[in-house]
């Protein structure tokens, strides 16, 4: 595999007093959420992913994407399908619904809307930002089903085995089901499945094996026929009667009478509970009934055959678990049929769920029947029908621990405990109660931490840091984790912990779902279940704090969730302008009392910070939002563009997630009657660390930045050159209004010649007759296209930028490129040049700045690092840097550099980590990052 890599800094100089962050994303987006039409119907959550609804916008979770398509950044061609609705018992309809490019599915783009009395309360979930791909596929389905048959080779397929097409029709009551795979089509990329380093055209097909045993979800490129993943679907590990069992004792069981005496069958409202005997085979093939003739199943032999009753009845008990708990009818909460094997293979060492019906292995005379085993590959049924966790990375380590959570919870329930009475937290080599103690992590990226594709992404050893989460959710804990954080969990109990846990993975979770967003919905499972403030909600927070994600409830969490006032808007802005923002109080559990005084620090386009103190009025509750108006008043009477930026300064907050906030607003004098039509950017082509062809499309983005709509029939002249060539002029004819605010894309049909490594420049422009404001329509942008991998690699930058780039994020700032007017600088540097946030050191404050690397390829070294000079001053709470990369040029991490000591104070900005304090002086950084290599 090719490592890709970029960092912020690499042998350079740097004078800092700018905000610098990350970008999660280096790429264009075509598509943006419109921010402003989202704070108009939405709030910011507590918990990062979920957004609250405003109850007077009264928005029908049914036709929320018909309405508000803009505001989540969906584009034209692009829609949400309702997947299915689900009731819970306190009254929530949960819309699920997946996200569709030209009509076809978006893998990983699921979105659930959470209404109430017909109203949406709140949403979360995953959109696919920014799709560009084609959709029309080079390989047909044949084709790809032949591909994905040659790649998964089988003695004997499902849909060749008479007994399991026709197992599966009785389990899903299809006549019609069938297990021979159809090619469907799909988008599927790094957001769905991590080792994809970009968008795929994909057909998914699911090919299950009886000889050998397999069951698999196999993705074929589209338009190669390569096989890009697979995901395993098979997930590891009526008459009263008395049973023997091998792990439970003596058990009441329910069996059916036929002619021959006593079957391990039964029919528990409407739902078949079936146990087979394989008989040493793989599959149904083979299977016969257990019988017994009195009821009395003292099947206690040579044969093991006492494991079938210990699974029959742990599946009666698992079925009536969730039944009692949760009101949820089976696996599928349909009366899905529970159907077991018993005795598979021959010292097959497993258990299994393969989508359909469970599978259990006698081992070496150690089978694994016990009931925690029955009722984890059940749970792996119940996952597959609610959240749908793929199984990968942290998704799939989810998968499990929710298998291994209810696995525990449904055998303590039953009655089988510790002589004390307590659970029984040991499950096949996992230790939930001290994970540490058989290999595993009990803290997120802590020791013990498995990373790689080994193991579906360590899904079985990852799988315990929720795990421990809920061991100490139930009985309570108290230590430091791996990231030297103490922490002090009260016990709530099993029950509690249980339907929090539950309510997570049935409403909450999507298939990707990652660890924080299992934190962010078990914590609005918490506040739903037993209210914000409650006990339970807090210890919830605390668990997850205690395993290294995110905050515990804090008591001085403050933040800025939006700016009421001024508005976006196309009327003129005074002088004298009030700021309005509205502070919520996320320390959720305590109250503040009357009096007390916020600070709220903002700011105008990175000029001058005032601060503004306040006094609460009344008493403000966990969870509850005030509005201030903030004094002294701003001035915006100017014509342009404003941002405005604010941030709560609460004495003692802990937690800065939430503190910043920023809005852009216009003030429209001399705007409105000008037609203004503005270059917002260059969306095609981007830097790109792979090859790229000769024939590359340029796609511009223009803007209606007038307070006016332009007409149909309008033209505009468009034109472009690369690298200061020949220049494409054409035409964009508007066959439809373009609103006010509104963009609108052109492909240029002039194609450019990128198959070469290097940067190259694209200068683009706009233009419109009616068009009087000219200072926007035109734009220059740089490309960094290929990769290095000759090293040793050294830039001094003496001879230009190179393959480096740099581009603000939210403002005219930039980093330049040049001879610094600094003599203490000059004196440090080893040559003339440096990159700085600007030469004259007469820089702006709060800027927002990225210098991106090009991408290096570390595939043939052994011991990779990277070492880099720089002189620099960092304003505290709103400058730093990091090193980051990535191995696949869309997820991102971080190196925390040694040496760097000089009074730092960690925080995270705007969702990204990152070093912040004062120092003076030139300084020499290296970060060694062996992961990387080969």
């Amino acid at each position: 595999m090719h490592y890709l890599l970029r960092l912020f800094l690499f042998s350079l100089i740097l004078l800092v007093s700018a905000l610098i962050i990350s970008n999660s994303n280096l790429s264009a987006q075509n598509i943006k959420p419109d921010k402003a039409l989202m704070n108009e119907i939405a709030d910011q959550s507590n918990y990062p992913g979920f957004i609250n609804f405003k109850p007077e916008k009264n928005i029908s979770a049914a036709t929320i994407f018909d309405e508000y398509k803009i505001a989540f950044g969906l584009q034209k061609n692009e829609e949400m399908q309702i997947s299915r609705i689900d009731s819970d018992n306190l009254g929530v309809q949960h819309y699920r619904y997946n996200q569709l490019f030209n009509g076809i599915p978006v893998e990983g783009g699921e979105y659930i809307v959470h209404e109430l009395y017909g109203r949406s309360v709140r949403a979360n979930g995953r959109i696919i930002l920014g799709i560009e791909i084609n959709t029309d596929p080079v390989i047909t389905k044949q084709q790809a089903l032949d591909i994905a048959l040659k790649n998964l080779r089988s003695d004997k397929y499902l849909w060749q085995s008479e007994a399991e097409e026709n197992m599966l029709k009785i389990i899903t009551k299809d006549p019609d089901a069938t297990y021979y795979p159809k090619a469907e089509l799909c988008i599927a990329g790094p957001d769905y499945f991590p080792e994809l380093k970009k968008n795929h055209l994909a057909y998914k097909l699911n090919i299950g094996s009886a000889e050998p045993n397999y069951y698999y979800d196999i993705y074929i490129d589209a338009m190669t026929g390569s096989e890009l993943f697979k995901l395993s679907r098979i997930h590891e590990e009526n008459r009263p009667g008395t049973a023997v069992t091998m792990y439970s004792d003596t058990v009441d069981i329910v069996a059916d009478h036929f002619s021959g005496g006593f079957r391990l069958r039964e029919v528990r409202d409407g739902v078949n509970i079936i146990t087979y005997n394989a008989n040493n085979g793989r599959n149904l093939d083979n299977a016969t009934d257990f019988v017994d003739t009195d009821n009395f199943w003292n099947n206690v032999n040579r044969k093991l055959d006492q494991t079938a009753t210990d699974v029959h009845w742990g599946a009666e008990m698992s079925y009536d678990y969730y039944k009692i708990n949760f009101n949820r009818n089976s696996i599928d909460d349909n009366g899905m049929d529970l159907v077991s094997l018993v005795h598979v293979g021959t010292n097959w060492y497993n258990a299994t769920w393969n989508g359909i019906y469970m599978s259990y292995g006698d081992g070496n005379n150690s089978p694994l029947t016990d009931m925690v085993v029955v009722s984890h590959e059940l749970t792996h049924g119940v996952t597959q029908h609610t959240a749908g966790l793929i199984y990968a990375y942290e998704s799939g380590a989810l998968n499990e621990s929710f298998s291994d959570i209810f696995g525990v919870a449904a055998k303590t329930w039953a009655g089988v405990t510790k002589p004390d009475g307590s659970p029984t937290w040991r499950i096949v080599g996992r230790n939930m109660a001290d994970p540490n103690s058989s290999g595993h992590p009990d803290t997120y990226k802590g020791r013990n931490w498995r990373t790689g594709s080994g193991d579906n992404g360590g899904v079985h050893s990852n799988s315990q840091v929720q795990n421990y989460w809920f061991y100490m959710l139930v009985t309570g804990a108290s230590g430091t984790n791996d990231n030297e954080d103490d922490y002090d969990v009260e016990a709530i109990g099993i029950e509690k912990a249980g339907q929090i846990a539950y309510r997570n993975l049935a409403y909450y979770l999507t298939r990707s779902s990652n660890y924080y967003d299992a934190r962010n919905g078990s914590l609005q499972a918490a506040e739903d279940l037993y209210g914000i403030c409650s006990n339970e909600y807090k210890q919830v927070a605390k668990a997850w704090h205690a395993v290294g994600v995110g905050y515990p409830v804090t008591t001085n969490d403050f933040g800025v969730v939006g700016i009421d006032a001024p508005n976006t808007t196309c009327d003129f802005l005074s002088d004298n302008e009030l700021i309005k923002v509205e502070v919520k109080y996320f320390g959720a559990c305590e109250r503040v009392s009357s009096g007390t005084e916020i600070p709220i620090s903002y700011s105008v386009n990175a000029g001058d910070t005032l601060t503004s103190v306040h006094k609460l009025q009344s008493r403000l509750e966990g969870g509850e939002s005030v509005v201030f108006t903030l004094s002294p008043p701003v001035d915006l009477s100017a014509a342009g563009n404003y941002n405005i930026v604010c941030r709560t300064q609460f004495p003692g907050d802990t937690n800065i997630t939430n503190d910043i906030y920023s809005k852009t607003v216009i003030s429209a004098d001399g705007y409105s009657e000008q037609n203004d039509l503005l270059l917002a950017g260059v969306v095609l082509p981007v830097s790109n660390c792979d090859a790229m062809t000769t024939e590359e499309k340029v796609v511009i983005e223009i803007k209606n930045n007038s307070c006016e709509d332009i007409p149909a029939g309008e033209t505009i002249a468009v034109g472009f050159s690369l690298n200061g060539g020949q220049v494409a002029l054409e035409s964009l004819a508007l066959t439809e209004i373009l609103p006010s605010k509104s963009s609108v894309e052109y492909t240029f049909e002039q194609t450019v010649d990128l198959s070469q490594t290097g940067i190259y420049e694209i200068r683009s422009w706009t233009a419109f007759d009616k068009d009087t404001v000219n200072n926007n329509d035109n734009l220059e942008v740089e490309l960094a296209i290929g990769k290095l991998g000759e090293f040793p690699y050294f830039e001094d930058f003496e001879a230009g930028p190179a393959m480096w780039e740099s581009f603000a994020i939210s403002d005219n700032n930039d980093w330049q490129l040049g001879k610094p007017n600094q003599e203490n600088i000059n004196s440090a540097a080893s040559g003339d040049n440096a990159w700085m946030t600007n030469l004259n050191a007469n820089y702006s404050d709060h800027s927002e700045m990225v210098l991106q690397s090009p991408c290096f390829d570390f595939t043939a070294l052994i011991d990779p690092f990277i070492c880099f000079d720089s002189f620099f001053r960092i304003e505290v709470d709103f400058d730093g840097f990091i090193l980051e990369y990535s191995l696949d040029d869309s997820n991102w991490d971080r190196v925390e550099l040694p040496g760097y000591n000089s009074n730092l104070a960690q925080t995270v900005q705007m969702g990204i980590p990152w070093f912040s304090g004062y120092n003076w002086g030139w300084k020499n950084y290296c970060a060694y990052m062996p992961e990387l290599a080969g």
